[in-house]
């Protein structure tokens, strides 16, 4: 197959697609990266808002700013990893379904994402969280990832399907084209369509669901967290209310940043032809 020359990969504007997904990591690791560099070492508690430090320091006499900057890029980062192991586990059981063409398989996996989206995913967090304290980082993205995954395998591998028998795709069989080469030449790209804002979704979710857990004082006063950042906030509003206030701030740039990214891909969706 090659690139039809009439719809070129990226748009005028120079947006292929790879610069959304690079959009997607790159800002995280930007984020964590420049505030960490920036980050000065502890000082007073509650000290005055200096040009250094613009919001002041917090109770642990760490800078507000560099802090909430990182806390925002950790976030993202650990929504990453949920969103990041949800589709690919996603992708690795929805590429079998299919491949099966197991309609029992199919209708248990559809059953048992309608169970699971009858409660929301938070109170199913919530549940694991609660019941395993240790190492609730990882606890909180493993319970989130196994909740969303039977959705997540349902509508993968249903624009799988739906893409298998396109004549385009099934060209590429009737060609000798192997599966592997077929799955990740020509299918994933055409499925970025559908799978792109989903990805976004879980992303959004799953920042959601990491500052909730923070939220409801399952953390550390001292973790780096945003939904830390809004207890200790509301804690400390009438003294202290840059605490809240920055907290969503960055909430806001988050959802911003993440309601921005699907239209990158729009921009770099390109279309292919058969080679």
């Amino acid at each position: 197959m090659s690139k039809d020359a009439s719809q070129p990969d990226s748009n005028s504007t120079g947006y292929p697609r790879w610069q959304s997904v690079l959009g997607i990591f790159g800002v995280p690791l930007l984020l964590a990266t420049i505030a960490v560099i920036c980050l000065a070492e502890p000082e007073q508690p509650w000290a005055s808002p200096t040009l250094v430090s613009p919001l002041g320091t917090d109770e642990f006499g760490r800078d507000v700013l560099s802090t909430a900057i990182i806390a925002a890029g950790l976030s993202l980062l650990k929504g990453l990893a949920m969103m990041s192991a949800t589709l690919i586990l996603g992708l690795l059981a929805a590429e079998i379904i299919t491949l099966s063409r197991s309609s029992a398989l199919s209708e248990a996996i559809r059953m048992l994402a309608r169970v699971v989206e009858s409660i929301p995913i938070v109170l199913w967090v919530f549940i694991v969280v609660i019941v395993m304290k240790d190492h609730r980082m990882v606890v909180a993205g493993v319970a989130f990832t196994l909740v969303v995954l039977p959705s997540a395998i349902t509508i993968i591998a249903g624009e799988l399907l739906r893409l298998r028998h396109t004549p385009f795709i099934e060209a590429a069989y009737l060609l000798g084209v192997p599966e592997k080469r077929v799955l990740v030449r020509y299918i994933l790209p055409k499925a970025g369509a559908v799978l792109f804002p989903f990805a976004i979704q879980i992303l959004g979710g799953a920042v959601a669901v990491d500052g909730a857990v923070g939220v409801i004082g399952l953390g550390s006063r001292v973790d780096l967290d945003l939904g830390v950042f809004l207890i200790r906030g509301k804690e400390n509003f009438l003294l202290h209310p840059q605490i809240l206030l920055i907290a969503i701030v960055m909430y806001a740039a988050i959802y911003l940043y993440l309601i921005k990214l699907p239209r990158l891909w729009g921009r770099g969706n390109g279309a292919w032809a058969l080679r």
